[in-house]
């Protein structure tokens, strides 16, 4: 008979808490949330208490960290966006569905950063799915969501039967379906060549399904019709669960290089196309959303080229920073209003070229020179991850370049910046696996594709309006690539259409604002 210890046990009391509090009750009205929020903290007691284990009176660290601190962060958002929940929806009807779907996709999502076996990671990856299924309907009668909901439930299905047909090779394979087992398989003795290489497949298949990659990502998109704490917890949370599985069983990947490929491939198209479309887009919600299939394709990215450690940093940041940006949305819309009337908005006028492309030439000689002095010690870094940090904070540097008198803020803030990454990064390097050699292409595909947002977006800042009219056009509804899916889906699995509304099949929220 298998031994338990209390380690095991308590690693499933956050789950527990949460879906504890997914069951409906018939007590006062105020008497749920309540519940449901003591039950957030609850779990995120839990989940700390987790990390650590006491074995023959001396602590230790949990073996699998990257889950572990997943469930706290996952935990902590469950506090913030249920206190949130509260206030948005009082007033509003079926609260209490509102409240069981949003514990139970809580719930749900906790078991798949820790779940040990493939086949209770996949049955909870498909229950959270389906929690969350019935958020995105909160408001049945808005048709945009409805078809969001539509196009989800196909994707969610296609990935889940992917990763499903990948177990099955596996356990076939290996004849266990234990994650640590089967990530010590592959590492000390990779036999099967076939299996690894269909899992691989199947596994990076459906995690590009699961992150909203284009073209598949338009549902992604009108999900804004649910409400917010709903978009925060899917942008914060939900998408970034095909992140935790690449880190989770990043064995398979290091042993495929055509799954690296295909992952940074993804991910690098995904990146620059978003990234674009994001700057052409008015709505503050939408604009969110875009920037969430762009950081999804860069997560991607980052983990088909090895970079382990900065994709958990990006996964931790992308969570806190995205559902906080939800969260404020409409004090930002508010804000905006008030300087409308006041007229006191910031006149824009177009960048320059020449600060953007000097700070970037800047940064790459100094990060190459770095590299060049660390290259054979411990603290040494990827050239790609330095690529990764030249272009994000060219900008600044650009900005300081630019502007007189911001020289000298800018690179203070560039210096305190690298110093918070670099001090993170070896924080990091003990919870995962160091970065891995890659081949030569993908670490150049990625390099390529940071070179190539950064040089697009400088572009469509500094053209004038009037000689990039038709090309935004195109850009500004995603070069009709949704449009092209939407149709298809309708035309496998029709949605049914309720009487009484004149909306588009489509969902009105594609052209509304989005102009």
């Amino acid at each position: 008979m298998a031994n338990f210890s209390l380690a095991d046990v308590s690693i499933w009391l956050p789950g527990c808490c949460f879906l504890l509090a997914a069951v409906p009750g018939r007590s006062h009205a105020r008497a749920p949330w309540k519940r449901a929020i003591l039950a957030a903290w609850a779990a995120l007691i839990f989940s700390m208490v987790s990390l650590v284990s006491l074995d023959g009176g001396v602590l230790h660290l949990a073996a699998d960290l990257p889950g572990h601190c997943m469930l706290v962060l996952i935990s902590f958002l469950a506090v913030v966006i249920t206190r949130y929940s509260e206030s948005y929806l009082r007033g509003e009807q079926r609260q209490r569905r509102f409240l069981s779907a949003l514990m139970a996709t809580f719930g749900f999502s906790s078991a798949v950063m820790i779940a040990p076996r493939l086949d209770l990671l996949l049955l909870a990856w498909i229950l959270s799915s389906v929690a969350l299924n019935v958020l995105l309907l909160y408001y049945p009668g808005r048709r945009a969501a409805r078809m969001a909901a539509h196009k989800k439930f196909l994707v969610s299905r296609t990935a889940e039967a992917l990763l499903l047909a990948g177990a099955v090779l596996l356990y076939r394979s290996y004849g266990t379906l234990n994650i640590a087992a089967l990530n010590h398989a592959v590492l000390t003795a990779p036999r099967h060549r076939l299996p690894v290489l269909g899992f691989s497949l199947c596994l990076s298949l459906a995690v590009i399904l699961k992150s909203a990659q284009l073209p598949l990502h338009g549902w992604l998109i009108q999900v804004m019709e649910a409400p917010t704490p709903v978009s925060a917890l899917l942008h914060a949370g939900i998408v970034n669960l095909g992140g935790v599985l690449l880190l989770r069983l990043h064995p398979f990947l290091d042993a495929e290089p055509c799954t690296q490929f295909l992952l940074t491939a993804s991910g690098v198209a995904t990146l620059v196309i978003a990234g674009v479309v994001m700057l052409t887009r008015v709505s503050i919600k939408v604009r969110l959303a875009w920037s969430t299939c762009a950081q999804m394709g860069f997560l991607l990215a980052e983990c088909g080229a090895g970079l382990y450690g900065l994709a958990l940093l990006h996964l931790i940041g992308h969570s806190l920073y995205k559902s906080y940006l939800f969260l404020g949305s409409g004090s930002v819309v508010q804000a905006y209003g008030e300087d409308v009337s006041l007229g006191e908005l910031p006149i824009l006028r177009r960048a320059r070229v020449w600060p953007r492309v000097l700070s970037l030439l800047i940064l790459a000689t100094a990060f190459w020179g770095g590299h060049a002095l660390l290259a054979r010690t411990a603290y040494a870094v990827e050239p790609v991850a330095l690529v990764v940090l030249a272009v994000g904070v060219a900008p600044l540097l650009g900005t300081g370049l630019e502007e007189k008198g911001l020289l000298g803020s800018a690179l203070a803030r560039i210096l305190s910046l690298l110093a918070l990454y670099y001090g993170l990064h070896l924080c990091a390097g003990t919870m995962v696996p160091a970065e891995t050699n890659r081949s030569w292409m993908v670490s150049a595909l990625f390099a390529l594709g940071m070179a190539l947002l950064y040089s697009v977006q400088i572009a469509v800042r500094a053209c004038d309006a009037r000689r990039i009219s038709r090309l935004r056009i195109w850009v500004f509804h995603g070069f009709y690539l949704d449009e092209i899916f939407t149709r298809y889906v309708l035309a496998v699995w029709p949605i049914k259409v309720g009487e009484g509304s004149s909306d588009s099949p489509y969902g009105t929220s594609t052209h509304r604002e989005y102009a």
